[in-house]
């Protein structure tokens, strides 16, 4: 047996449309959720190596945070460099 008032919907909305619209609602933010994040990774896919090391530098401070993604910026340096000694 049931502990819900007759009629309730769900433990947030007591209404099928008051659902419907928190439903909407959501997805719009994800919409845009997945929008802005599209643009973050187009600008930063624009920024050398180097660009990104200096800005994760200013964000944390020289030689802190992100490991791994310094580790990354870091193979990237060399092997870009190792390619113009070949040439």
């Amino acid at each position: 047996m049931s502990t819900k008032p007759k009629g309730w919907f769900s433990r947030r909305h007591n209404s099928s449309e008051r659902h419907t619209d928190a439903h909407d609602t959501w997805e719009a933010n994800q919409f845009e959720k997945k929008r802005s994040s599209k643009e973050r990774q187009e600008v930063a896919d624009k920024r050398t190596p180097q660009e990104q090391i200096r800005r994760l530098d200013s964000m944390f401070g020289e030689g802190v945070g992100a490991v791994k993604e310094r580790a990354k910026l870091a193979r990237k340096i060399a092997a870009s460099q190792n390619n113009k000694k070949e040439s």
